[in-house]
């Protein structure tokens, strides 16, 4: 979907409208691509992690850890909450 990028708390933030629905956070090791609303979210694939109270991540270490089609089902899923 068509999302517009900013900065916020030193991460890559995506928004459609007004609230964040995600962020990529880098780290040494891997990259978290996060969900504000991740506890509502349909985890399909079984990849989402977290235990707060409403954010959910994927983890990815490597290349070989992304997959375009279970990236686009969380993406997508992410949006449509934020605009429902």
């Amino acid at each position: 979907p068509s999302s517009e990028e900013a900065v916020s708390y030193a991460m890559i933030v995506f928004r459609v409208g007004k609230p964040t629905f995600g962020w990529i956070n880098p780290a040494p090791t891997s990259l978290t691509l996060g969900f504000r609303r991740g506890v509502d979210l349909d985890d399909k694939f079984g990849v989402l992690h977290g235990k707060g109270k409403h954010a959910r991540h994927i983890r990815i270490k490597s290349l070989a850890d992304v997959d375009t089609e279970i990236l686009r089902h969380y993406i997508t899923s992410a949006v449509a909450l934020d605009q429902g």
